[in-house]
């Protein structure tokens, strides 16, 4: 794969791809034009979707019994 940045824009030039990930100047991170969040979540929680595209962090909906379970059935 051949990459190039140009600016703040990584290119791939073998896929033809541009704005596969962007830096700006305020510090925003974005990968193919969806944003992370520049600050961190609080203890559990995670990195969460709308499905529209917009990323932030909440609770990932997973409690300590919630989590005991799953091993327990999934190993």
């Amino acid at each position: 794969m051949a990459v190039k940045v140009s600016g703040t824009t990584v290119i791939d030039d073998s896929r033809g791809l541009t704005n596969i990930v962007n830096v700006a100047a305020n510090g925003t991170i974005s990968f193919n034009n969806i944003a992370y969040p520049t600050t961190d979540g609080s203890d559990g929680e995670a990195l969460v979707t709308d499905g529209l595209g917009n990323l932030s962090f909440a609770s990932a909906g997973v409690t300590t019994g919630k989590a005991i379970a799953m091993a327990i059935v999934f190993g």
